[in-house]
């Protein structure tokens, strides 16, 4: 076997630790009298091709003796219809002895020989180098299996099968299998080179505190090339947080070394035939690797490093790290980011767990239930959330970008100085849940539900809402810009300090909404209905309404300018102590309407009928009315200034104390109308005035 087939052979032994307690499945193994097993895969989707790894305890019977075979029989469930038959020693990626049943490797075992195969059946062949005692685990992790189709199989496993068969039973399951862990219980996804993240060292497992391998791929420079590799040295050092340590990496712990070639994360070349030695410095955070310079660098080169024996930092988070070809020659050096959190939550449950300063990139969290679990000024990059619970939550001083929730829901739910950036929610259900001084921007919402929700001092910019529902939410001091609104409900809303600037609103139902303090502008408003709807003390600007309908509402101490109403049903609403200035009504249709106490100014109304319509207090200062139709109106206390009606009809109009001034009236139709106490000043200009049934005027 060549030194880089052994190499990989024990690559990622402290990935084994994660895997067995806690994977993208779980497998309980069925405990027999004197031993137990247990079989792990990573992914667990049917048929994929997935790493797997097995834990089987030491008898009696093989304690005492040498490591000779570990026995992997998955045919022993007739129903196993996956792969084995591909694996390979090269395909081995950890193999060892845990001495203490904490489900890592104490000691690696580096005298695989050989993996036999038949019918179903892996054998993973040793040299006898390594020996085994009672209470101790022998432990095996590789890749290249085919998962059969869903459901739970039974395996047999054993050690040292052909000295005395004794196996023990474990079961391996694929498919949807939920298990609850407490505190945190993360999986990770699988081994994979530093280039595949973009990165110059990658730690496995990105787990805080783990006994890791550390993956260093570093492009060489025009410094470097022509020259002979001489040493490589990684400075953890460099960053004063860093709190591991490489103390023990020694040469032994190197799992492979040399030249990529082609970019692809592989080794072509491999330089461990002149590896020399390995020495540590800067308190045992500081590694370097030293050659006999028996191999020249050329261009296009990344010369790869894969160690074990690195314990990681004890916190998650973003670490960075300096690397450097040839140190003693060029002084080159790199700087990289160690990042502890790429991890991935399927089909697991977190509870009571707090993360602090915590970063995750590149993290996906599938089914997966967070309960009582408070995240702390932390940040999280390229997240996926799908169809995971979130309840008695707490996300604090929090970074979210490029996130996704799908499928999820979130109840109970505090986000409070949070920042959301190109943020995706769909399907996604808010209940009972608080946002607080929270920012949102470039976000999408389909088929998100909002429901009991306080949403405070927040910032919407660039957000979508599609086939959103929000029930008794409640909105307090928000900002809205260039948010765009589709398909929305809104009811038993409440809206209070809030602004929305470039929104646009279409097809949305509002119910039972209140909005108090609030500020539009350049909003649209299209195919919507507002029913049992307030408005206080709010500004509604440069807003463009269009097939709108407005039931039942209240619209109190609320000004609206440079606002177009088209095609908009107005019914039942009140309208007290506001104004419209620069307002355009077409096409419009009010009907059992109180205005009280309001000022129209410049503003056009064209083809618009009022019916049943109540006038008090009201200023009307150069408005213009157009085919403008008024029945069962009545007007009181009112005065209309510098105004112009054309063709304009009124039948069963009651006036009573209005003040008329500086019109000019065309085409106008009075019909069974009553006017009292009119005062008409100044240049009154009546054109083919017509006056039918029993009009009373002072005039």
């Amino acid at each position: 076997m060549t030194r880089q087939s052994q190499a990989r052979s024990v690559a990622l032994a402290a990935l084994v630790a994660l895997s067995v307690v806690a994977g993208s499945i779980a497998f309980t193994g069925t405990v027999a009298a004197a031993a137990s097993g247990t079989i792990d895969t990573d992914p667990a989707d049917p048929g994929a091709n997935a790493t797997h790894t097995v834990s089987v305890d030491v008898t009696s019977n093989e304690a005492g003796n040498s490591l000779s075979t570990v026995y992997v029989n998955y045919s022993a469930d007739p129903a196993f219809d996956g792969d084995v038959s591909n694996v390979t020693t090269a395909d081995v990626l950890a193999v060892g002895i845990d001495m203490d049943e904490d489900g890592d490797i104490d000691r690696n075992a580096t005298d695989l020989k050989n993996v036999l195969h038949r019918n179903g059946t892996v054998v993973f062949d040793f040299g006898g180098d390594t020996d085994i005692d009672y209470n101790e685990s022998v432990i095996v992790t590789y890749d290249n299996v085919t998962n059969p189709t869903t459901g739970s199989y039974n395996v047999t496993l054993d050690v040292n099968h052909q000295s005395k068969f004794d196996p023990v039973n474990a079961t391996l399951t694929t498919g949807s299998n939920v298990t609850d862990y407490e505190n945190e219980t993360t999986t990770v996804t699988g081994y994979e080179p530093a280039s595949n993240h973009n990165e110059i060292i990658d730690p496995a497992p990105p787990k805080p505190g783990a006994t890791a391998v550390h993956h260093v791929a570093l492009a060489t420079s025009s410094n470097e090339v022509g020259n002979s590799l001489s040493d490589v040295q990684v400075n953890y050092h460099a960053d004063g947080s860093y709190d591991g340590s490489v103390q023990d990496v020694g040469i032994n712990d190197v799992k492979k070394v040399g030249f990529d070639v082609d970019g692809d994360g592989d080794i072509e070349i491999s330089t461990m035939d002149d590896l020399k030695e390995v020495s540590t410095n800067n308190v045992g955070e500081t590694v370097t690797f030293d050659f006999g310079g028996n191999y020249g660098i050329k261009d296009d080169y990344t010369v790869v490093v894969v160690y074990g024996d690195a314990a990681n930092p004890n916190d998650a988070g973003n670490y960075s790290v300096e690397a450097d070809i040839n140190v003693q020659s060029t002084q080159n050096p790199r700087t990289g980011s160690l990042v502890l959190a790429n991890f991935t939550f399927r089909n697991t449950s977190i509870q009571n767990y707090t993360a602090t300063n915590t970063t995750y990139t590149n993290t996906t969290v599938l089914n997966g239930t967070w309960e009582n679990v408070t995240v702390a000024n932390s940040t999280w990059t390229n997240v996926t959330q799908n169809g995971t619970v979130l309840a008695n939550t707490t996300v604090l001083n929090g970074t979210w970008t490029n996130a996704t929730f799908t499928n999820a829901t979130l109840t109970n739910t505090t986000w409070a100085n949070t920042t959301l950036t190109n943020a995706t929610l769909a399907n996604a259900t808010w209940a009972n849940a608080s946002v607080w001084n929270t920012s949102v921007v470039n976000a999408t919402l389909t088929n998100a539900s909002f429901e009991d929700v306080t949403v405070a001092n927040s910032t919407w910019t660039n957000a979508t809402w599609t086939n959103t529902s929000v029930w008794n939410t409640s909105v307090v001091n928000a900002t809205l810009t260039n948010a765009s609104l589709q398909n929305v409900t809104w009811a038993n809303t409440t809206w209070t300090n809030t602004s929305l600037t470039n929104t646009s609103v279409a097809n949305s139902t509002f119910t039972n909404a209140t909005w108090t303090n609030t500020s539009v502008a350049n909003a649209s408003v299209t195919n919507s209905t507002w029913a049992n709807a307030s408005v206080v003390n709010s500004t509604w600007g440069n807003a463009t309404w269009t097939n709108t309908s407005v039931t039942n509402s209240t619209l109190t101490n609320t000004s609206v300018v440079n606002t177009t109403i088209t095609n908009a049903t107005v019914q039942n609403v009140t309208w007290a102590n506001s104004s419209l200035a620069n307002t355009t009504w077409a096409n419009t249709s009010t009907a059992n309407a109180t205005f009280q106490n309001v000022t129209f100014q410049n503003v056009t109304l064209t083809n618009v009928t009022f019916a049943n319509v109540t006038w008090t207090n009201v200023t009307v200062h150069d408005v213009a009315l157009t085919n403008v139709t008024v029945t069962n109106a009545t007007w009181t206390n009112s005065t209309m200034t510098d105004s112009a009606f054309h063709n304009v009809s009124e039948s069963g109009v009651d006036h009573r104390n209005v003040t008329l001034q500086e019109l000019h009236v065309e085409n106008e139709s009075l019909s069974d109308a009553t006017l009292e106490d009119h005062k008409y000043k100044h240049e009154e200009k009546y054109v083919r005035e017509t006056l039918d049934g029993d009009q009373n005027s002072d005039r």
